[in-house]
């Protein structure tokens, strides 16, 4: 199956409009997507809250069988302490444990009361475009 590359309106009032209505098609759709996850965590919700009473791992519907599987996650109890053991190996690549991304929040507020940056961080200008609605 090929798809043909879009290309956009000639005029910049009607690439306007479009993206206007584009867009406003996204947040319908996902609307629709945010109520279909909404209603996939309920059902793995019940099935694990449910299954388990019957003593059995799974159970096998006409068109799909759902069982029950156990995964382990880290998460941190303490904060604090967990950030001391980063620091404290940090030269044995302890850093690696945390996700690679600044908090645009905490930064902000961290020069917004200091008054200086924060070294190794950098504000950067990033161009967007802001489509609303003709009244």
């Amino acid at each position: 199956m090929t798809t043909k590359k879009f290309t956009p309106p000639k005029t910049l009032a009607a690439c306007a409009d479009l993206l206007y209505k584009t867009r406003e098609e996204r947040y319908a759709a996902n609307k629709v997507v945010e109520a279909l996850k909404e209603k996939e965590a309920i059902l793995r919700e019940h099935i694990i809250d449910n299954l388990p009473k019957s003593q059995a791992t799974g159970i096998t519907g006409k068109t799909a069988m759902a069982t029950i599987e156990k995964t382990s996650v880290w998460k941190s109890t303490d904060w604090d302490k967990t950030f001391d053991y980063i620091v404290k190996n940090r030269k044995k690549g302890a850093f690696a444990i945390l996700q690679k991304r600044l908090s645009e929040t905490a930064l902000n507020e961290i020069v917004a009361h200091t008054g200086k940056p924060v070294p190794g961080a950098e504000l950067l200008t990033v161009l967007t475009v802001s489509c609303t609605k003709r009244k």
